[in-house]
This record gives C-alpha cells, structure tokens and sequence, in this order.
C-alpha cells in the first residue's frame, strides 16, 4: 500500500477538500501530509477513516490484473495523445479515478501516474489535480529511468505551455530532448515529442526552430498514416513561415492541410486553417479577402474562445477599411458573446471595448485605453501593453496633449523591448 498517500491526496483535491477538514476527528494534518507525500503509511483504522470521508474505495489486483491495467492506461495514454477525443478522454479517466487501483510494481505505479498527468492536461483538468501527480512524481525524482524523465518533462513543458510560462515550456521540452537521445522511443511518441517541441517554440516565435521540429514530427506523422497530428505540423510550419515573411510558403503549407482535412474528413481543423489563411491575407493587405476567410471560420468554430479570435479578426480589418458601421456591429456581436459567456475572458472585453470607443473618441475612448493597458502590463502581454500604449499616444498627441503623448510613447518602447524579449537598449 506504499502509493495509498498517491489516490488520498488526489482524491482529496479532486474533491475540492482542505488537508483540515479531511483530518478532523482522524488524525492530524501533520500526519495526513506525511501520508499523502508517502512518508507514512497510515495505520489500518486512519486509512478506512479516510477513504470513508473520501466515499472511496481501493482495488488491490492480482499480478495479471495489473498488468491488464497498466496496459489499459498506457493503450489511452497514446490513443489520446494521437487522436485527443477530449469527451471519451475524461469518461475514460473517471473510469480509473473510481477504480483507485494501487500497483506494486514501481515502475507502473510511476508509469500511470505520468501517463495520467498527461491524459489530465490533454482533457482540460483543473492544475491542482497535475500538480498533485507532479508531486509523487517528484517524489520519485532521484529513481527515474531516462524514459520516465523524458515523459515527466514532455508533461512540465505542456504544463508551462497551458499556464502561458512559455519560455519555461521551452526549457523542459529541450531537456526531454537530451533524455530521448539516451532511449528509445515508439514512432508515434517520437512524433509526439517533435510535434510539441514544435508548439513550444512556434508560441515563443522561434520560427526555424519550429519549422524544423514541425517537419520531423510531419515526417513519421505521414508514414503512420496520422493525419490529424499531420494538419497540426502544416498549421504550425504556415504560421513559422508567414512570421517569417514567407508568404507563398506560408500559403502552400496551409492549403496542404486544407486539402488533407478535405480528403478524410477531418473538418474540425476546418475553422483553424479558414482563420489562418485570413491572418496570412490580412498581412498582405487584402482585407477583403482576409474577411471571406474569416467569415468562413466562423462558421466552424465551436469554443466561446475561437468565436472571439475570429470576431476580433473581423473588426480589425473593417478598422483598416474605415466601416464604422461594420466596426461597431461586429463589437456589438462580441460583446454579446461575452456577456453570455460563463467563464469571462477579459483581454476580449477590452479588444472589442477599445473598438466600439475609438468611434466616439473623448474621454470614454482614452479611459478604457488607461485600463486596458494596466490590465496587459499585469498579464505581461506586452504586445497589447505596445499595441494600445502607441494608439494612446497618438491620439493624445493628435489633440494636443503633448505630455500625455510622451508618457505613453515612452510605454510603448519599454514594452516593445519585453516583447521582443530584450532586456537593455543595447541588446537590439
């Protein structure tokens, strides 16, 4: 039972409890603490205490049958990594977390946990139940074989990547590199490794780098007959080659994939790459163009999240087309959404907000400006801390209002050097 403290502690945070009210009238939180980091075993009469108050129960299996369990969760292990059916993800986790399975052999027991800690970032779980898996695997640090390092630090750069610690992301994902080299692994977790080194750099805009890793995940993703996971390496090598100015290339490599989702039917990449080839269009400055693909995005996205990107996309470039008209319908539009929305998204709420008051102007436009640009500076978004710092200043210089200007200009440079990761003057 030495991984009891494992299924108590993630029971407990799945459960939303605190270490407090799980060992009233048990035992102590000290001693709970110990038990849930495995430095304890609890006596017989805590643990039913325990796994009484958690309403749960633990199967202890036969060699056999733990082996046949294992094999279950590492078969879901890579069927959700190739194919990342969110849905039949989480019914089959629930699945597990009821069955609390303890495995006596140590490298399964280690195996499940990484393997699940995957299967929780892929399916949207909240991070306290990863961090909790994290944990026992910390635990476990110093014993890890290269090939349970190479997948513990696959997980932590994913982990960064979701909780926007993007140049973190990086350096896990580079160091589960030097762990592969001292292994072997399967094709399609060889891809997967690519494929999320890929994403890693492509979200810090190191392009070439992404460019190549993209095309070596793309390679065995092709021979595997993966196509999904191949329309995810051409979205990742058209953006990396539009960010590079190469816009032939770029286009090439998204219709490569527009025509492969057409092919077998994998219409759920249809929004991303219509919203892509908007974006490449949009930089070429065919605005009208850009706005056809856009409108056809919208038509595929199904998250709350894809309608804004897109919504916001539309009203840009009707901004660069001079519509007011068509401006404050599409901000009306986004605005809706996100009243609506249950979970609110507040860098949107200042987009369209911004939008809709440029067209009035005065001290309502210059107000949501202010907050705005304090909002992006707390959430180190420095690209919008630029963004709106620069249309800031120019308004105020326009009227007049050369101090203000100044302030704000200034913001804007300093911002520019975050956002392009330098530090000093002299760095660029």
């Amino acid at each position: 039972m030495k991984n009891i403290g494992l299924i108590i502690k993630q029971a407990r945070v799945d459960q939303g409890i605190k270490q407090l009210n799980l060992a009233k009238g048990i035992c102590s939180i000290s001693y709970l603490s110990k038990v849930e980091n495995n430095q304890l075993v609890p006596s017989d009469e805590i643990l039913v205490n325990l796994l009484n108050r958690l309403s749960i129960t633990i199967t202890e299996v036969s060699d056999e049958e733990e082996i046949s369990t294992f094999n279950s969760i590492k078969e879901l292990y890579k069927t959700a990594i190739i194919y990342r059916n969110h849905k039949s993800i989480s019914n089959e986790i629930v699945k597990i977390e009821e069955k609390r399975t303890i495995f006596k052999n140590q490298v399964y027991s280690i195996n499940s946990v990484l393997f699940l800690s995957r299967l929780y970032l892929i399916s949207g779980k909240e991070m306290s139940c990863v961090e909790s898996l994290f944990e026992f695997i910390e635990h476990h640090e110093e014993n890890l074989t290269n090939y349970q390092k190479c997948v513990f630090n696959i997980n932590k750069s994913l982990k960064s990547f979701y909780t926007d610690e993007y140049l973190q992301s990086v350096e896990y994902i580079e160091q589960a590199l030097e762990d592969q080299k001292t292994i072997v692994l399967e094709n399609w977790e060889l891809a997967d490794l690519y494929n999320v080194m890929a994403i890693c750099y492509l979200v810090n805009n190191y392009n070439y780098s992404t460019i190549e890793f993209a095309r070596k995940a793309l390679n065995i993703y092709r021979d595997l007959l993966l196509f999904n996971r191949a329309i995810d390496c051409y979205i990742s090598i058209g953006i990396s080659y539009k960010r590079n100015y190469k816009y032939k290339e770029s286009e090439e490599s998204f219709q490569a994939a527009y025509r492969l989702l057409k092919d077998r039917g994998l219409f759920d990449f249809e929004g991303i790459i219509t919203q892509n080839l908007g974006t490449l269009f949009t930089i070429q400055g065919e605005s009208n163009k850009a706005i056809e693909y856009f409108l056809s995005s919208m038509d595929c996205k199904k998250t709350t999240e894809g309608y804004y990107v897109t919504i916001l996309s539309i009203i840009q470039e009707y901004s660069k087309l001079k519509s007011p008209e068509n401006i404050l319908m599409w901000c009306e539009k986004g605005l809706e959404m996100y009243s609506k929305a249950k979970e609110k998204n507040l860098s949107y709420y200042y987009h369209f907000k911004i939008f809709e008051a440029e067209q009035v102007g005065g001290t309502e436009f210059t107000n949501i400006l202010i907050k705005a640009i304090k909002y992006f500076e707390l959430k180190k978004d420095y690209r919008h801390v630029y963004k709106y710092a620069v249309l800031l200043a120019k308004y105020y210089y326009l009227n007049k209002k050369l101090k203000n200007s100044g302030v704000y200009y200034q913001l804007a440079s300093e911002a520019l050097l975050l956002k392009n990761k330098f530090l000093k003057w002299e760095d660029l």
